[in-house]
C-alpha cells in the first residue's frame, strides 16, 4: 500500500476487547468494499490480491502481505472493484479513548512498554506469522467462544505486526550503518589518493547527490568535509611521526600543491603544518 505517516498509537495496559474476526473472500472481481462508520478498530491483513479502500484521509491500495487499519469513527468503503481475499480483526482499546492517532516519520517512532505503536499501513515482513495467528483467533472464536483468550490472541496479532516493524526498521539502520562504515573504511585505505565524491558514489553505486545527503544527515558533516579531516589526522601522524617533509607529506596525501595542503591543514587546526610540528616536538599538542 502507500506509505503513510499516519500512526496508531494504543494502549494495552490492558487487553483489547475483541469482537470478532474472519477471513473474507470477495465473490467475484466486480466486489466493492462496503460503505460504512466503523465503531471500533478494524485491521485487515490481504492473503491475495489487492484491496481497495477509503477513508477521510485517502485511498490505500493494500496488497497481499500487507496491512491497513483503520480506527473507529472513520467512514470507511471500497473505491474501486476487485477480487481479493483478506483476515479482519474488529477490536476496541480496553477504554474506548486508549488510543491516539498522530503524524511522524517512522523513524522518530518512540516504542513504549504497554502500548502497541505502529503505522496505520504497511507491509509486513513476516505475513506468514501474522496470517496463522489470524487463523488461529478465528478458530478459537468458533470453538471456545472465549472473549477473554481471543482478547489476548488479537493483542497478540497487533504486538506481532508491531515487533515485525519494530525489527524492520532496527535492520534497516543497520544496513544503512554498515554502508556508510564501508565507505569511511575506503576514504581510510585510500587516503593517499585524490578522493572524489563523485568517484566514491560511482563505485559504491551511488548517485553523488544522494550519497552527499545521505551522508551529512547521518554524520552531520558533508563526504569533502570527512576526506578533508581524515587526510588532516593522516597528515598530522605523518608530521608527528616520521620525517618527511612538508612537501612529502602534501604528495603523499595527493595535494595539488604545499600551498594548498597547507591552507587545509590551517583551516582544521588553526596552525600551519610546520607549526604543529614544532609544537608536538616541543610537547604542546598531542598527536592521537
Amino acid at each position: 500500500m502507500d506509505d503513510t505517516n499516519t500512526i496508531l498509537k494504543i494502549d494495552i495496559h490492558e487487553p483489547v476487547h475483541f469482537n470478532w474476526s474472519g477471513l473474507f473472500v470477495s465473490p467475484g472481481k466486480d466486489w466493492v468494499h462496503m460503505k460504512r462508520r466503523l465503531a471500533d478498530f478494524e485491521l485487515m491483513v490481504v492473503q491475495r490480491g489487492v484491496l481497495y479502500i477509503e477513508d477521510e484521509h485517502g485511498r490505500y491500495e493494500v496488497h497481499e502481505g500487507e496491512y491497513i487499519l483503520m480506527p473507529p469513527t472513520q467512514l470507511q468503503k471500497g473505491y474501486k472493484s476487485s477480487e481479493c481475499s483478506f483476515y479482519w480483526m474488529h477490536f476496541t482499546p480496553y477504554l474506548l479513548d486508549a488510543y491516539e492517532a498522530f503524524t511522524a516519520p517512522h523513524e522518530q517512532i518512540v516504542f513504549k512498554p504497554k502500548y502497541v505503536t505502529l503505522p496505520k499501513g504497511g507491509a509486513l515482513t513476516s505475513k506468514d506469522r501474522v496470517y496463522i495467528l489470524m487463523q488461529q483467533l478465528s478458530d478459537m472464536e468458533k470453538r471456545y467462544l472465549d472473549v477473554e483468550a481471543n482478547s489476548f490472541l488479537a493483542t497478540s496479532v497487533l504486538c506481532e505486526i508491531q515487533n515485525q516493524f519494530k525489527y524492520a526498521a532496527h535492520q534497516e539502520v543497520g544496513k544503512d550503518t554498515m554502508r556508510f562504515e564501508k565507505i569511511k573504511d575506503y576514504i581510510a585505505s585510500h587516503i593517499a589518493e585524490e578522493l572524489l565524491v563523485k568517484d566514491i558514489a560511482e563505485h559504491f553505486g551511488y548517485n553523488e547527490k544522494y550519497l552527499t545527503t545521505s551522508f551529512r544527515r547521518k554524520y552531520n558533516i558533508s563526504i569533502k568535509q570527512y576526506i578533508i579531516a581524515a587526510k588532516i589526522e593522516r597528515a598530522k601522524f605523518l608530521l608527528c611521526n616520521t620525517n618527511a617533509s612538508i612537501s612529502e607529506i602534501s604528495d603523499n596525501l595527493s595535494y595539488w600543491n604545499v600551498q594548498s595542503f597547507s591552507t587545509a591543514f590551517k583551516k582544521c587546526t588553526e596552525v600551519t603544518p610546520s607549526d604543529y610540528r614544532n609544537m608536538y616536538f616541543k610537547g604542546l599538542v598531542n598527536n592521537v
